[in-house]
């Protein structure tokens, strides 16, 4: 075992998350983080729980500042994830502006990813733009044909 991977940490983390203990979760979790502060999964995986505990402002703060520091260090595609989850985030806390501007960059990089088009579908709905969700929720089908839910969603929005 090599105690300056952060692999290992973030690894243990999420044995631990999923047995129930949070508190070793988060602490490995920081660990990972403070060996490699670039290292995207293990902030992804920290803010991850900050919002399973309710803790949604956390989390954004710490996909913000993860890509205030390193987004331009390691380039989009690298932190396509981080960026996707905060665009989620910022929807789920009904920041719909800032929401739509970070899916819109989701999807530079993430163009056929269907849960990045459909939560920037649901924004722009959320917003008044019907006609461009529906564009998105249709993609979102091509891409899943036979899916129920977004089948109703196409209904909902008038399809």
């Amino acid at each position: 075992i090599e105690p300056k991977n952060p692999v290992l940490y973030l690894d243990r983390g999420k044995i631990y998350e999923a047995g129930g203990k949070k508190e070793e979760a988060r602490s490995d979790f920081q660990k990972s983080k403070e060996i490699a502060p670039s290292y995207p999964a293990a902030t992804l995986a920290l803010a991850l729980l900050e919002e399973k505990e309710g803790k949604v402002s956390e989390s954004i703060a710490l996909l913000e500042d993860f890509l205030a520091k390193f987004l331009n260090k390691h380039g989009f595609s690298v932190n396509a994830e981080i960026i996707f989850n905060l665009g989620r985030l910022y929807y789920n806390n009904n920041q719909i502006d800032q929401a739509i501007n970070v899916l819109e960059a989701a999807r530079l990089v993430l163009a056929q990813d269907s849960n990045v088009l459909y939560v920037l579908g649901l924004a722009y709905q959320k917003k008044g733009n019907i006609d461009e969700a529906k564009k998105l929720i249709e993609k979102v089908l091509e891409l899943n044909p036979g899916n129920e839910e977004v089948k109703k969603k196409l209904e909902e929005l008038g399809e």
